[in-house]
This record gives C-alpha cells, sequence and structure tokens, in this order.
C-alpha cells in the first residue's frame, strides 16, 4: 500500500495500513495454527452424480456435527419447495415424451400454472393445489411409474407430495428427516470438518459428474486417510444425464475401478457404500424395472441378494494387489439409526488406516 504524497490523506492511509497489517497478520496467524494444529483424518467422498454423498454429509452434521441451526433449516425449506416444484416441472414435461395423456384433462390449466411457475421466498397456495390435484392424476402416476426414463427425476421428491399439507405450510420448518431427503447437486468442491472423539475429521465431498471427475486427482494425496466411494444401487435402470448411452450402474462401476487401482491410493482405506438399498428393494419388490432387462446375464432373485450380486461386481474391479482392502457397507443415506452405526465402523477403519500407515499395526 503506498504512502499518499497528499499530507491530508496520510491519516487516512495510515489507518487503512494498520487495518490491511492486522488482517495480513491474522491470517498469518492463522495459517502457521493450522499447520502446527492437530492433523486429523482426511477422507474425500467419490461417485457417480446423485449416488447421495452429499446425504452422508448431512448425515454426518446431524450425527456428529451439532445438527442445523435454524438458519440452515430455513435455507432447506426452500430446497424441499423447489424439490416439490421441478419435481412435478419434470412429470408434466415427461407426459409427451413418454406419450402419456392426463387422466383428467381439466387439469392442463393446472399443468400451464405449475410449467409458468417461478419460485420465490413464498410457495402461493394456488400453486400447491395444483400441484396436489395434479399428483392425484392417474397420467402423473403413469409417469411416475417410468421415472428412471427420466435422468433428472427426484425420486425423494415423493415423501414431500405424499404429504404436501405439511411440506407447503408458510411457517414450515424442516426436520431432519425432510432435510436429508432434500436432492442437491454438488458443482463444485466443498471442504467440511467435523470434531469427533476429540480429532478434526476432513471431509471433501466433488462433484461426480463427468465434467467434475478431472478435479479429483489433486485430492490423492499421501495424507488421505480413506475414500469414501458412494454407489447408489437403485441406478442399475437409469442412464447418465451427460450421456443417456450410459448406464448409471455400469459408469460407477467402471469408476470405482479407476479409483481402486489407481497407483496414489495403493495406501489408501477404501470404503465402499453401496446406498439407496430402500429405493432398490422398492424398484426390484414392484417389478415393474427387472434388472435383467439391464443386465442380462443377470439371474432374478430378491434385492439383498441383488445387493450382493452388485457388491461383487463392484468388488472384481480390483486389479492392483497392492491395494488395501476394500470395506463395504449397505445403506440407506436417509436412515439415520444406520447410518450411525456405519459412521462409527468408519471410525474404526480410519483409525486402523492411520495406525497401519503409521506402522504401529
Amino acid at each position: 500500500m503506498d504512502q499518499p504524497l497528499d499530507p491530508d490523506s496520510y491519516a487516512e492511509w495510515k489507518a487503512a495500513k494498520q487495518i490491511s497489517d492486522q488482517i495480513d497478520a491474522d491470517l498469518k496467524k492463522e495459517a502457521i495454527a493450522k499447520q502446527k494444529g492437530p492433523k486429523g483424518p482426511k477422507l474425500i467422498l467419490l461417485g457417480s452424480g446423485d449416488s447421495g454423498k452429499s446425504t452422508v454429509l448431512k448425515q454426518l452434521k446431524i450425527l456428529r456435527g451439532g445438527g442445523f441451526t435454524d438458519a440452515e433449516r430455513h435455507a432447506f425449506k426452500l430446497r424441499v419447495w423447489n424439490n416439490i416444484i421441478d419435481s412435478m416441472k419434470m412429470l408434466v414435461s415427461a407426459l409427451d415424451t413418454l406419450e402419456i395423456d392426463l387422466g383428467s384433462s381439466d387439469l392442463k390449466i393446472d399443468v400451464e400454472l405449475v410449467k409458468q411457475f417461478i419460485l420465490g421466498e413464498e410457495l402461493p397456495e394456488n400453486i400447491v393445489e395444483a400441484i396436489r390435484k395434479l399428483w392425484k392424476d392417474s397420467g402423473i402416476q403413469s409417469a411416475v411409474k417410468r421415472a428412471n426414463e427420466l435422468p433428472e427425476y427426484i425420486y425423494t421428491s415423493e415423501y414431500y407430495l405424499n404429504d404436501l399439507e405439511k411440506h407447503t405450510k408458510a411457517d414450515y420448518v424442516p426436520s431432519d428427516e425432510d432435510i436429508l431427503r432434500v436432492r442437491t447437486r454438488t458443482t463444485t468442491i466443498s471442504e467440511t470438518n467435523f470434531t469427533i472423539d476429540n480429532k478434526i475429521y476432513t471431509f471433501y465431498d466433488v462433484g461426480g459428474q463427468m465434467s467434475l471427475r478431472q478435479f479429483w486427482a489433486p485430492y490423492f494425496a499421501d495424507d488421505l486417510s480413506a475414500i469414501i466411494f458412494v454407489a447408489a444401487l437403485s441406478s442399475y435402470d437409469q442412464m447418465l444425464l451427460e450421456d443417456p448411452t450410459v448406464n448409471r450402474m455400469e459408469d460407477a462401476i467402471a469408476l470405482f475401478g479407476s479409483v481402486c487401482n489407481n497407483k496414489l491410493l495403493q495406501k489408501t482405506a477404501i470404503i465402499l457404500f453401496l446406498n439407496k438399498v430402500d429405493l432398490l428393494q422398492q424398484k426390484v419388490e414392484s417389478g415393474t424395472s427387472p434388472v435383467e432387462k439391464y443386465f442380462p446375464y443377470y439371474t432374478p432373485r430378491d434385492y439383498k441378494e441383488t445387493g450382493n450380486w452388485f457388491k461383487q461386481k463392484f468388488h472384481d474391479q480390483k486389479k492392483s494387489k497392492n491395494t488395501k482392502a476394500i470395506y463395504t457397507h449397505f445403506t440407506t443415506g436417509t436412515d439415520t439409526k444406520n447410518m450411525d452405526a456405519i459412521i462409527s465402523a468408519v471410525q474404526d477403519i480410519v483409525l486402523k488406516s492411520t495406525l497401519n500407515t503409521a506402522g504401529v499395526l
């Protein structure tokens, strides 16, 4: 900061410089403290888009991070409303794509209302009523049964749509369960810290879309404690948004192979979350979307055996004998009790991995 020649400006310059110097000093002190401070485990969340990585982070915040503040719940309220609006817009638009007629032609006005609506801070009653009528329509429900053909369909929105009265009130405050079901696409790299057993755990969440995978490599550092790879078991009948010719499950399996065989990760523990078991169960038991239609060499079986069949497909990708063991967990990201037990298991895995790397075990 150059000193001004004008004496009248000197006092202002001096005050501004003192503030600037103090900021620089504080930043330097913070950087030094960060370097000297306890270095806890570092984990990275990887996986294809819409696999449920962000839900894992939300569970960590609920179970180990003190939960959500009132301000955060207000922000999630708007996201819930966005999920409701976006899902209904997808469904009414899909009627033409899927060649499905509305059960009641009287609802065409409601279709236009929803299509043209842009959400602000409020959700008008006439929009809520239009969505309520459309959700009950037989044509819309036929589209729901073929939701796997809609690349951006938000399956968890059905949870909100089945109880519109609760989720659309002006004074609505989202519960933890509501927040866990909110769909938010990860388009940036986020860093989140949690203090667990007096250790600072750092979690990196990176987008799983094809365009974002090029940014993964810098996080494959020597001090990475573990990788949590999340794959959605329910994605076997869906195609990638970025490339509708590629099956999401096949993409996830291939992507997992590239991760577990990466030479930079041979000393890193790999934890595989086979997620969305609840949705897999719904699809398999309903019989509306047979697994063998997408994986012809699959022999029909119940959802648990199906999960294990896909688990083996992932494990078969490991080619290097030097890669650490793969720790696999079947998860339902929205089930807090299920995730609590799994997070505890992950803590044990990370601890053992850290001790092994340090030569203690």
